[in-house]
């Protein structure tokens, strides 16, 4: 009983004092239980605040007509910081949904921009179908790179159908608005509606492009000089381009069977230097061929192998014509005198 108060019953009589006693700690320990109970769902708020949880209670949790006490000062704080819990989480999430976003329109991005690339391994030939519906027959050992879609951007066109080439290809071009670029390291070659030929070869530190028409219209320039065009409009039609700062050559006409005749399975060369015709072979039957002879002896030479052409079948005729023996080796094939 509280001290204030045992004056109020000291003449009742011992029964009445002993009762008046009992209800009064069972007063007690209510206040004592429910103040325990408020610094609980205090510092559980501030802890829920701290570790971005939910800090409403559970309406099963809440002590009958607790919704029916007025709010007090320390209800208020609760309140408003579960309040500021509640929105920081928000905020939070907001942030990481636009977090996800930005890095998805990023990735996306990144993915059209990078180029795409198709390959044909050495001794393979591989046919690419191109964005605008035109194709590109590879001979082994070449790569072509363009533009996902032809595009600038993302559903933006680009202002040419651009494709980068180093090896050998015979394109077939759809028709377009836009005209159809081929980019070598040392040429430009650009058509509408065409069919040709384009071969690299690498000799020293320069690439020597040919283009070879079949049909069609052409243009061909130098990468580094873009004065001396040269038009090639007939069938059969050649040019070649030394180096990037070299000006193609005038047109000249050639039989297409030694052009083409990778595509039928062959191998051919034309007046073609020892060197240039052991890269040709790498190209066709994906082997290394080396020449362990002085390449200065050696004269240009005219192959022919209409098709299922056969690489000891070359080998043989080429020494026959060189003077040359050939011997296998654990990496391919190796020339040297006899």
């Amino acid at each position: 009983m509280p001290p204030d108060l045992h004056g109020l019953f000291d003449d009742a009589p011992p029964d009445r004092r002993r009762e008046m006693a009992l209800v009064w700690d069972v007063f007690d320990a209510a206040e004592a239980a429910r103040t325990q109970a408020f610094q609980r769902e205090e510092t559980w708020a501030a802890v829920a605040e701290r570790a971005g949880l939910d800090a409403t209670p559970e309406p099963s949790d809440a002590a009958p007509g607790a919704h029916d006490r007025p709010a007090r000062s320390g209800d208020r704080s609760v309140a408003a910081r579960v309040s500021r819990g509640r929105s920081m989480r928000t905020a939070t999430r907001r942030l990481l949904l636009l977090a996800v976003l930005l890095g998805g329109l990023l990735a996306g991005g990144w993915f059209w921009t990078r180029p795409v690339t198709v390959s044909a391994p050495g001794g393979a030939q591989v046919t690419a179908t191109l964005p605008d519906g035109s194709t590109a027959e590879l001979n082994g050992g070449t790569r072509i790179a363009y533009r996902r879609g032809f595009a600038a951007l993302p559903f933006v066109p680009a202002e040419q159908r651009r494709v980068r080439l180093d090896g050998e290809a015979f394109f077939s071009v759809a028709p377009g608005a836009r005209p159809f670029r081929v980019v070598t390291p040392s040429a430009r070659i650009t058509a509408l509606g065409t069919q040709f030929t384009v071969e690299t070869l690498r000799a020293g530190g320069d690439t020597t492009t040919q283009v070879t028409v079949r049909e069609g219209r052409v243009r061909v320039v130098a990468v580094e000089d873009s004065a001396g065009a040269v038009t090639l409009a007939e069938r059969g039609a050649q040019s070649r381009v030394a180096g990037p700062a070299a000006r193609p050559t005038s047109p000249t006409t050639v039989s297409l069977d030694y052009v083409e005749a990778w595509r039928r399975g062959g191998f051919a060369v034309r007046q073609a230097s020892l060197p240039a015709t052991l890269r040709r072979l790498e190209r066709r039957f994906g082997t290394s061929v080396r020449l362990a002879a002085d390449s200065a002896r050696t004269r240009p030479m005219t192959l022919l192998y209409d098709a299922e052409a056969r690489l000891e079948t070359v080998l043989t005729d080429i020494c026959l014509v060189q003077n040359l023996s050939y011997r296998t080796t654990n990496q391919g094939y190796v020339l040297t005198e006899p």
